[in-house]
């Protein structure tokens, strides 16, 4: 039985590859205790917040939000903002996949698309509106509603009504 050897891709040692497991000894070890050090912080309290774990446990805010999204059980405890998917560089806006400078530039696009599509469209020719039609009913109803005053008394007895 031959062995694999992979090189880790955190620290570039060469280790001998065994089911599920990406990195070397030494750095699952670390990433172990900083994965200890997040569920303390969640445990005693210090905070739901990606902000408020990387400030309690000395991490940096990119790492605890990496150990975070690759743990599931710490996914369900802890709000992780979400990164911009087309930069990746940036958090998302809330309500968006975008960060602001990423939604600025695709609006932009969207408004260059659009006016690229309006050139191409043939103008339209205006179209007076037929003047409608009314029947016999409509028309008496509309000349005595001219005929009669708006401005007239009102009939309801008020002095009966006002008890």
């Amino acid at each position: 039985m031959q062995r694999e050897f992979k090189r880790c891709p955190k620290c570039g040692k060469v280790f001998s590859v065994l089911e599920g497991k990406k990195w070397c000894a030494a750095c699952t070890a670390v990433r172990a205790e900083r994965l200890e050090l997040i569920s303390e912080a969640i445990n005693e309290g210090y905070g739901d917040t990606v902000d408020d774990i990387a400030r309690y446990t000395g991490l940096s805010i990119q790492e605890v939000a990496d150990l975070v999204e690759q743990s599931e059980s710490l996914r369900r405890l802890v709000a992780v903002p979400k990164r911009c998917i087309k930069c990746k560089e940036r958090l998302a806006q809330r309500g968006s996949q975008f960060c602001f400078p990423c939604r600025l530039a695709l609006y932009g696009q969207f408004a260059s698309a659009a006016a690229h599509l309006a050139a191409k469209m043939p103008p339209r020719e205006y179209q007076p509106q037929i003047p409608y039609r009314s029947s016999g009913v409509v028309t008496a109803l509309e000349q005595k509603r001219a005929r009669a005053s708006l401005a007239r008394l009102d009939p309801t007895p008020r002095g009966r009504m006002e008890r």
